[in-house]
């Protein structure tokens, strides 16, 4: 089993908490919140991704990503990433 997500409608209306494998797999909308890095002269913050990490291991990535707690205001966690560290 994979971590939990609220999946919402198109309006944004959670319909329901469900496995994240579940809906990526169905292609459901379910919340989730970005934050993309960059410095002042543009460029963006790649990082490679742990070996073991269960969503592409060793890729590198551009942009670090987590679920908001359920319940959580969506918009309170795009501010700052929950799990994030600086």
């Amino acid at each position: 089993m994979s971590e939990r997500v609220e999946r919402a409608d198109e309006h944004d209306r959670v319909l329901g908490v469900v496995d994240r494998d579940e809906a990526i797999g169905a292609r459901w909308l379910h919340r989730v919140a970005t934050v993309v890095c960059w410095d002042v002269e543009g460029r963006i913050l790649v990082h490679r991704r742990p070996d073991d990490s269960a969503r592409f291991p060793a890729h590198h990535n551009w942009r670090s990503t987590d679920t908001p707690r359920r319940g959580g205001e969506v918009l309170a966690v795009a501010g700052g990433l929950d799990g994030l560290v600086e």
